[in-house]
Order: C-alpha cells, then sequence, then structure tokens
C-alpha cells in the first residue's frame, strides 16, 4: 500500500491526476478482497492490484472516466459467467469498487496521502515492537545498489541473510548514484 501512496504522491507533484481504486466489498468467489487497493495514472499506468483480469481492466477505464468528470463513483461488478451483466470472468463473485479522484491542484487530498503514509508506518514499527517482544525478527530491509554489485555479490548474501531472518522482507533498489541517494 505505501507503495501506491508513494507512486500517487509523485504523480501529484508533478500535476498529474490520479484515481484510487478500492475494493470496499467483495462476496462470493472474488480476486481481491475488500481492502484492496490500484492507482491508475492519466497514461492509463496502474500501480497495486484490485483482482488483473476484466475486472481490473474495466476498472481502469472507470478510473480514467473519474479524472476526466473529477467525480468520485462507486461501480459494482458481477463476476458470474453467461449472465446479462457478465464481463467475461468465471469467479462467481461480486465486487464493489469506489474510485476516488485526485486532482494535484486540491491541497486536502495531497495532504491526506501522507498522513495515510505515516499510519502505514506506524503500523509496521508497531509490529516490529510485537515481534521484538516475541523474540522473532520482522521487518523490511531496502537495499541500494549498483547493477553490478546487485549481480554479481548479493544473490548469495539475501539467499543466507533470508534464511536466518525469514521474516525480513527485502528490497533492492537498482541505479546510479542520484536514484539511489533519492
Amino acid at each position: 500500500m505505501k507503495k501506491v501512496l508513494d507512486a500517487m504522491l509523485a504523480a501529484l507533484a508533478r500535476g498529474e491526476r490520479v484515481t484510487l481504486c478500492s475494493v470496499l466489498a467483495s462476496s462470493g468467489s472474488a480476486p481481491r478482497g475488500a481492502g484492496a487497493k490500484m492507482a491508475v495514472f492519466e497514461d492509463g499506468s496502474t500501480r497495486g492490484t484490485i483482482g488483473g483480469g476484466a475486472v481490473e481492466q474495466l476498472c481502469t477505464q472507470r478510473a480514467l472516466e473519474a479524472m476526466k468528470s473529477g467525480e468520485n463513483e462507486l461501480s459494482s461488478y458481477e463476476l458470474h459467467p453467461n449472465d446479462v451483466s457478465d464481463i467475461g470472468m468465471i469467479c462467481g463473485g461480486n465486487v464493489t469498487v469506489y474510485f476516488q479522484y485526485f486532482d494535484p491542484a486540491d491541497e486536502n487530498g495531497r495532504a491526506l496521502l501522507p498522513a495515510i503514509r505515516e499510519i502505514l508506518n506506524a503500523n509496521d514499527h508497531m509490529d516490529q515492537i510485537v515481534a521484538n517482544i516475541r523474540g522473532m525478527s520482522f521487518g523490511r530491509l531496502r537495499i541500494g545498489t549498483f547493477a553490478s554489485a546487485s549481480v554479481l555479490w548479493l544473490p548469495k548474501i539475501i539467499e543466507e541473510f533470508s534464511h536466518d531472518y525469514p521474516g525480513i522482507q527485502i528490497e533492492i533498489i537498482v541505479g546510479g548514484n542520484d536514484s539511489l541517494i533519492s
């Protein structure tokens, strides 16, 4: 979720509109449950997922329409084969998606995203404290590296580290000086 919010903030800072698609409810067999999120950007690219397939494609189109209208929307999708309202998925469930439009000129929307990210960071911190109390290693490790090091040295190091600390997620950022410093 933090990566989705960070991508949204970067787009808004560039003056680009964004729509956040959030699964509010799902029933029956559905690809993702309530809480799944996907950001849709002006160029049609996405970050995150709300289930893939036809429902995600329809939601991307709806999100782009929300950008044009500047309005938030709520839509439901039936994932039943051979129904009149069928969207070509055979999951057999239903999904309700909320489309929240973010305008780069709206200071309230831009202020909300960092606050959400802070809450998520605080939740991660709390999870780490609880894991430490229980004697478990838990968390996330971000490694910035040049391409040569990521290919030559890191695979063996990461393999050993992951074996010793299975509860720690590893994120590798490959780039040059400028991208690694930011």
